[in-house]
């Protein structure tokens, strides 16, 4: 099987999913430090990262149609930052969602053919990410600053 890892980082997810049987065609990562990582245990004949032919870009600049078809898995961690309740909480207005570069990555891969790149406005964050329910900022941390969450009810 045939996996597309996106957002590496260290590689922990994508060794996992080294093991699970699946042998990646692409890994992309952004972070020299973490491709210096990878890029060292591959030297090293580390064997789950060995073959990665990992990408150090950007995954808004990857076009992933050459691989159409051929993936059956595609995995990553996008950064959580737009949507951390520690965070300032400016989703889709935050230049780190990489959600909808996500989506790009799965529908290229799926149809084979550059699509237009995703544009946050087109679905908003509440569709995308609905409240957890029961759960609501505490009246507090609206007044502090504070990321206290209270139980409603």
């Amino acid at each position: 099987m045939r996996s597309v890892e996106l957002f590496v980082g260290a590689g922990g997810l994508g060794m996992g999913v080294a093991k699970a049987g699946f042998k990646h065609v692409m890994a992309v990562e952004k972070n020299p430090h973490a491709c210096a990582t990878l890029r060292d245990n591959q030297r090293r004949g580390f064997g789950l990262v060995r073959d990665w032919p990992l990408h150090e870009e950007d995954v808004r600049d990857v076009d992933y149609s050459r691989f159409g078809g051929t993936v059956d898995l595609v995995a990553g961690g996008p950064p959580c930052q737009p949507f951390s309740l520690a965070g300032k909480h400016r989703g889709q207005g935050d230049k780190r969602d990489m959600f909808p570069e996500a989506v790009r990555a799965i529908r290229e891969l799926r149809n084979g053919r550059r699509s237009r790149r995703p544009s946050a406005s087109t679905t908003p964050t509440s569709a995308r990410f609905p409240r957890r329910s029961g759960v609501s900022p505490s009246p507090s941390s609206r007044r502090s600053g504070d990321t206290m969450l209270r139980r409603r009810g």
